[in-house]
């Protein structure tokens, strides 16, 4: 059974790794530091909450004692929102950021795609940003475009009056030059 276009570009795309150590090691360090920092404060608060029920509940003598598991669910409880709340803002803030580096990223991509595609295969000005995907677009451009004039000088150097083996090895060394059909 062959394999069909769709299930060979799908094993390709299975190998790209979609990881950018720089922004994404930072994010998580900062994830788990903000984490440890968020329980650290929600332990605090519950120590105090619960330091402050049993003090009121330790000089009660003649009152029969409560059991001590509802008053520390219903502080976990309160607690809760606030853990909750805190962590949708950081992981706002880390969406936010996290796609604004992506599209400062993606937009010269684009545009050196653009470019590309209306076959204007000069260099692009290196933008403020500087990333693995726009430096390989970049050295496509220009092999592209290296290609590109050597296709041109061995397409100018064809005439009507050449030999015929001579035209047929500047024609060979054209198609070795043009990409794979397909």
């Amino acid at each position: 059974m062959s394999e069909t276009r769709g299930q060979r570009r799908w094993e390709e795309q299975r190998r790209c790794h979609y990881v950018d150590v720089r922004i994404q090691g930072g994010l998580v360090a900062a994830l788990v530091l903000f984490e440890a920092v968020v329980l650290g404060a929600a332990m605090l608060v519950l120590y105090y909450n619960l330091d402050q029920v049993i003090e009121e509940q330790l000089y009660r003598i003649h009152i029969t004692p409560r059991d001590g598991m509802p008053v520390l669910v219903s502080e976990l409880f309160a607690l809760v929102p606030y853990i909750i709340f805190a962590n949708v803002a950081v992981v706002l803030c880390i969406d936010w950021a996290w796609s604004r580096y992506v599209n400062r990223i993606i937009e010269p991509l684009k545009e050196r795609l653009r470019s590309a595609g209306s076959l204007d295969l000069r260099a692009m000005p290196a933008g403020n940003i500087r990333h693995e995907v726009l430096d390989k677009a970049d050295a496509w451009v220009q092999e592209e475009s290296r290609r590109y004039r050597k296709l041109q000088r061995l397409a100018a150097g064809l005439s009507a009056e050449m030999d015929s083996a001579d035209a047929l090895a500047k024609i060979e060394q054209m198609r070795r030059l043009l990409p794979p059909p397909g």
